[in-house]
């Protein structure tokens, strides 16, 4: 006979949530057959998730420095198109500048 999916006679799992700024990341569970958990297990998964939760805030500052580069590079390219602007007097040779650097922003 099972229970919750579970053998009778086993344990039910431990469930722990890894949690970082108020949402959820993933949950490390612990299955438990022939003895009880012990504290030092429950030590354990709260080390492991205190390891996750630096994982996933890793994750978030690089997504930020990701996103920071990105402006920097379209700030950039804008300067870059400014300058070109500025420098080139005659309009035929203008229009095919501006298509070609705004396909360079684009891209």
């Amino acid at each position: 006979m099972t229970t919750h999916g579970y053998p009778q006679d086993a344990a039910l799992p431990v469930l722990h949530p890894f949690l970082h700024n108020g949402s959820s990341f993933g949950a490390l569970e612990i299955h438990s057959f022939e003895e009880e958990l012990s504290s030092q297990t429950f030590d354990a998964q709260l080390s492991l998730a205190g390891v996750a939760a630096s994982i996933a805030s890793a994750q978030s500052y690089e997504s930020e420095r990701h996103g920071a580069l990105r402006s920097i590079t379209r700030l950039t390219q804008l300067h870059d198109l400014e300058r070109v602007f500025s420098s080139t007097p005659e309009m035929e040779e203008l229009l095919s500048l501006i298509a070609a650097k705004f396909l360079e922003i684009l891209v």
